[in-house]
């Protein structure tokens, strides 16, 4: 491979996102883009096509590199496997281990073009999902063809070459799989919103003498069980009437971070008394984009860039999604253009003169939660030790 030895070593370690720069170049040299396709290591040609896939249309690049795998996988055997994988160096049992992972990245790769991490992580959470809710929602006969994947690792190299020419000729694996996760994490978007409390007159928490007194709507969660959507906004409300209207007009961000929270963690990103927190029962399922249990690290997103996070996106029930939060939690919602509006102030323990002019400039009702009663984290650690990334 020659002058290309630099950029695959690189890609093939750590650092692999310093040739991020020259990622345009890459992308314009034919003869690079071939010996991509034609990597040994697996993770070298995800890692490129991860970089490059925001950027630039990589199909053409995907069915290159299923070609290379189809026409290797029929010419491999016992006797070439470690050449064929450049291990000759290595002892007998790394070339054995090495050999195996590579074997089943290939097949996962050529049928559902992901590698074999980020498919086995779709699947479990898929499967817990519907475990967890009972729900009917997947034929049973492609949960077991799915299934049939997680037994790769325990397959010689035979079987595993046999178990991938087997399925040569069912040719919508992949659509159906990802068909089946849509239908499924959609689902879990529609649980999210559904078990969100509804702010309304009816509702046990609405406190009718306060109200009256006060001249707002006020809601009071002591204990209660609870999940809602919350978004933090870094932005002092001793001086909210100067610019606080800019919540309600923004239009050309593709969507906002919200926290999912719940009566068995109340932690929010980015809270200090001096920011306002504001409480939304009016999310529209279909519009959630990203779960994640932790910070998903969302980049500040317009429209024309739907580039979010390297983070797994969770399919997740509302109960799951607060109880393996650590902190705090992030969803990620398009506004498709248009503002998302918030149903109330959340104020913490008491309701101030501030929090009370606040919501009745912007009509709002107040929600109060009262701290002592849940379970909260005072401080916010970083998130490095979660490791529940896309590859």
């Amino acid at each position: 491979m020659e002058k290309y030895d630099d950029i695959i070593n690189v890609l093939a370690s750590s650092d692999y996102y310093v040739i991020k720069k020259d990622i345009d170049k890459l992308l314009n040299n034919s003869s690079f883009l071939n010996e991509i396709t034609k990597v040994h290591n697996p993770f070298v040609f995800d890692r490129f096509i991860k970089m490059c896939e925001y950027k630039t249309d990589i199909s053409y690049l995907c069915e290159k590199r299923k070609k290379f795998i189809k026409n290797a996988l029929i010419n491999l055997n016992n006797e070439n496997i470690y050449s064929f994988f450049e291990l000759s160096s290595y002892d007998k049992y790394k070339q054995k281990d090495i050999s195996n992972r590579y074997l089943m990245e290939y097949i996962v790769f050529y049928y559902f073009e992901d590698n074999y991490y980020n498919f086995m992580t779709n699947l479990y959470q898929m499967i817990d999902y519907l475990g967890n809710t009972k729900k009917d929602l997947v034929d049973k006969e492609n949960i077991n063809l799915y299934k049939e994947f997680v037994e790769l690792r325990n397959m010689s190299f035979e079987d595993k070459i046999r178990f991938f020419n087997s399925l040569l000729n069912n040719t919508n694996i992949k659509e159906m799989f990802y068909d089946d996760m849509s239908i499924v994490r959609e689902d879990s978007h529609k649980e999210l919103v559904d078990k969100t409390i509804k702010l309304n007159h009816d509702s046990k928490i609405y406190k009718e003498d306060i109200s009256k007194k006060l001249g707002v709507d006020v809601y009071n969660l002591n204990g209660e069980e609870f999940y809602g959507f919350v978004r933090c906004l870094l932005i002092n409300r001793n001086y909210l009437f100067n610019y606080f209207d800019y919540v309600f007009s923004q239009r050309k961000r593709l969507g906002y971070s919200f926290s999912y929270i719940g009566d068995k963690n109340i932690g929010t990103t980015d809270y200090n008394q001096k920011n306002v927190v504001l409480f939304y029962d009016k999310i529209d399922y279909r519009d959630i984009m990203y779960v994640h249990h932790a910070d998903l690290h969302a980049k500040r997103m317009n429209i024309q860039n739907d580039y979010l996070s390297e983070k797994v996106n969770e399919i997740i029930t509302p109960r799951s999604l607060i109880v393996n939060t650590k902190n705090y939690n992030e969803v990620y919602i398009k506004s498709n253009g248009k503002s998302i509006i918030p149903t109330a102030l959340v104020c913490y323990d008491t309701i101030t003169e501030n929090d009370i002019g606040f919501a009745k400039k912007y009509k709002l009702s107040i929600l109060v939660i009262n701290r002592n009663k849940y379970k909260r984290y005072e401080t916010y650690d970083d998130d490095y030790m979660d490791n529940t990334y896309v590859l």
